[in-house]
């Protein structure tokens, strides 16, 4: 899963909410390890109110945790990142590469959550990670990948990508349009919709994409997603040229404007909801 947008939009808060309920509260329990790269779930405000503390293990211990069957909880690692690291991009994506490799290789039966790496990285993660978990179905290990905008993702990591977990995000998906390819129009039906909510006050309305699927839930309304996809419709007008030019056996237009756009909407809204 990919949760993508940007920061102080609540993306680590309904991640760790999320987590806890996998971990100590779900009918079929999972343990979760986060790679606390920042350092900040030592003690970790849930909605602002509840604290809730993660415990720190170390690289040596990420084998016992992860063959413990009677342990199911939230743990994290934190990388000891020096001063030198900081001043040699180099020798720190060496070093946050492997040990993201140690831990996909030694972690098993749980969840691993990667917040965002751009304070150390850019939001680049490393080539030979990358390459690592777009192979990683059989590693019984799913994988939550935290970015400020769908933008950053490679295509081969959107590829592998199962679920997007959209936020409100800074970019414009039509910025990077050519990346997305298969991906843009349920994407940017998504962001109409996320937008559409952030512009009324709703900052922390999200939605859940099922790319496999290719479905849309969340809380949202019919009528909410019928807006976001006519917004897609005017935004693109050449999706309507084909239904505007449709005839019938007389050479008459089948559609006025008002017509193929409800048509059109339709036909889209009972491809992507996905509620």
């Amino acid at each position: 899963m990919v949760v993508s947008g940007k920061k102080r939009i609540g993306k680590s808060n309904e991640t760790l909410k999320k987590m806890i309920y996998q971990a100590y509260l779900s009918p079929h329990r999972r343990k979760v390890l986060y790679f606390d790269v920042n350092g900040e779930y030592g003690s970790y405000k849930i909605d602002g109110k509840e604290a809730h503390s993660i415990k720190k293990i170390g690289e040596h211990e990420i084998i016992n945790y992860a063959n413990a069957t009677n342990v199911f909880e939230v743990r994290r690692i934190v990388p000891e990142i020096t001063n030198d690291m900081l001043n040699n991009v180099d020798e720190l994506e060496d070093y946050i590469d492997n040990l993201l490799i140690t831990i996909l290789v030694q972690f098993r039966n749980g969840i691993l959550v990667l917040e965002d790496l751009n304070n150390v990285l850019g939001d680049v993660l490393p080539k030979r990670f990358t390459a690592m978990i777009c192979n990683n179905p059989h590693r019984n290990c799913d994988i939550i990948i935290h970015f400020q905008s769908v933008g950053r993702l490679s295509p081969k990591l959107l590829q592998n990508t199962e679920y997007i977990r959209f936020h409100y995000q800074l970019d414009d998906l039509d910025d990077v349009k050519y990346k997305l390819r298969g991906d843009y129009e349920i994407l940017k039906i998504a962001q109409n919709l996320v937008n559409n909510e952030f512009m009324i006050g709703n900052k922390r309305f999200h939605v859940l994409l099922n790319r496999e699927e290719k479905k849309i839930s969340g809380k949202f309304s019919p009528l909410m997603l019928s807006n976001a996809i006519q917004k897609y419709l005017q935004q693109n007008p050449r999706k309507m040229k084909s239904i505007l030019n449709e005839k019938n056996i007389k050479g008459k237009r089948v559609y006025n404007y008002e017509s193929a756009m409800k048509t059109k909407t339709k036909e889209l809204f009972e491809m992507y909801w996905g509620n």
